[in-house]
């Protein structure tokens, strides 16, 4: 009977103790996909704020064609930097 209950082991156990096996290749993994999660996570906002701002140059109206034009420019390049570090983020994320 006592010789059962010495024999089986707690399965519970912390979870800093996931941390000490890693070596330095596991922790760097998890850390680009720490970095990557929290890109990815960003780039929601990030595209709605573009999008809310990309409305307002719509709504506001073309009075001055060059300012509208830029402004445009600037959206466009904005969304395809968003778009390149989101694939990128996504990227890491996964990496892990």
């Amino acid at each position: 009977m006592g010789g059962e209950a010495r024999g089986k082991k707690d399965a519970r156990s912390s979870f800093m103790s996931l941390f000490a096996h890693a070596d330095a290749a596991d922790v760097t993994l998890m850390v680009l996909g720490l970095l990557g999660a929290v890109g990815d996570g960003m780039s929601t906002p990030l595209k709605l704020l573009i999008t809310s701002r990309i409305a307002n140059d719509l709504g506001s109206g073309p009075d001055q064609l060059r300012h509208f034009s830029s402004r445009i420019n600037e959206n466009v390049r904005d969304i395809f930097i968003l778009a390149c570090a989101s694939w990128i983020m996504a990227f890491l994320g996964e990496l892990s």
